[in-house]
């Protein structure tokens, strides 16, 4: 239950992220930290398409790809394979 709650909070943040920054794979992708609020979920996405995702202090290296309405993360570990989907909307 925990890891299901977990990823749905970091699902949450990325796509919060994803929106607020309005990228695609087509311009280069994105890159950059993201976190909950008390940083117990860390998930930095870095150039070439490496990630890591650090969870209650544990880090597991990843890999990921940002399509138009997802990002799948690609981690050996616990989290195994993630894909978020998304939508864009406008206010």
């Amino acid at each position: 239950m925990r890891n299901c709650h977990l990823k749905l909070v970091l699902g949450l943040v990325v796509l919060a992220s994803l929106w607020a920054v309005q990228c695609s794979a087509e311009s280069g992708g994105i890159q950059g930290t993201y976190s909950d609020g008390p940083r117990t979920l860390i998930l930095e996405l870095r150039s070439g398409g490496k990630a890591e995702i650090t969870d209650h202090g544990e880090s597991e290296q990843c890999n990921y790809s940002v399509s138009v309405k997802k990002l799948t993360l690609d981690c050996k570990g616990q989290w195994g394979k993630t894909v978020f989907r998304f939508t864009m909307t406008n206010r």
